[in-house]
């Protein structure tokens, strides 16, 4: 078999491009990454510690929080190895050292930011939280009847009238939340078309093979962390994973179901491959 000979520069060709490319992004602004200063203001209450030694009251051990600020600050691999946990049984941390991570494509993680969240003792705060919570209300009530379900027409009313700084969409018109703009995005194009994009729900060609997108749920109606005692246990890191209740027919097997309400998306981000 003849091979046509790869040109004698090609290798060092491959080194200046990617040198290049190299010092193209490191000729890139580099942000500062801002924090809302509430871990000085409010030690402890707004930030993550799930898995660390918590009181009774849900307040993390401060020595504990420490040893995890100190372990990020330090991205030292023994210091995170150094956390403690709140038991020999806890569920260990997902990952935290991810962001430290070096990538040879895209920007370096360090490279893009997010502007700071909304303060624990801000208006914006509270008014997401509203917003969750309304979700928590609604999951079980599917899309294709939010402009009936006199729920979703109360909670769009509260959104608009009961916070003075919620930031979701709203209706161009009216300037008011909508059960049209309910629990949407912010960015172009998030008030078009219905709620739950067509990506999720055409089949998706893969060569020989065609992806229906049904998905195994849960049942409705079953929520959970809704007392003190279980949220306390999930604070202090006990291990629920598998506990949920499928959506099974008689037999025993799962039931399919496209994505109809905010259980199933639930159900989707909770259990989608990375």
């Amino acid at each position: 078999m003849n091979v046509t000979p790869i040109p004698h520069n090609r290798k060092n060709e491959a080194r200046k491009i990617r040198r290049d490319a190299a010092q193209l992004a490191f000729g890139r602004p580099h942000p500062p990454h801002q924090n809302n200063d509430e871990e000085n203001d409010h030690p402890f209450v707004a930030n993550y510690s799930k898995g660390l030694p918590h009181d009774d009251l849900g307040e993390v051990d401060p020595a504990a929080y420490q040893a995890l600020l100190d372990a990020v600050t330090s991205g030292d691999p023994a210091k995170f190895d150094a956390i403690p946990l709140a038991g020999a049984n806890t569920r260990k941390l997902t990952n935290p050292q991810a962001g430290m991570a070096y990538d040879l494509e895209g920007p370096d993680a360090q490279a893009v930011t997010l502007p700071p969240a909304p303060r624990i003792d801000s208006a914006e705060n509270s008014a997401e939280m509203g917003e969750l919570y309304w979700m928590a209300l609604l999951r079980d009530v599917n899309f294709t009847d939010f402009a009936t379900n006199p729920m979703v027409t109360e909670a769009a009313a509260s959104l608009s009238l009961e916070f003075s700084d919620f930031k979701g969409p709203k209706d161009p018109a009216t300037g008011k939340v909508t059960p049209a703009t309910l629990f949407r995005g912010i960015y172009p194009g998030e008030l078009d078309g219905p709620y739950l994009s067509q990506f999720m729900l055409k089949d998706v060609p893969y060569g020989s093979l065609t992806i229906n997108q049904r998905q195994k749920t849960v049942v409705a109606g079953i929520d959970y962390m809704t007392d003190y005692n279980s949220w306390l246990a999930v604070q202090r890191g006990d291990d629920r994973r598998r506990r949920d209740r499928l959506d099974l027919d008689i037999d025993g097997r799962p039931n399919l179901r496209y994505i109809r309400n905010m259980r199933d998306l639930g159900r989707y981000v909770q259990v989608d491959a990375p």
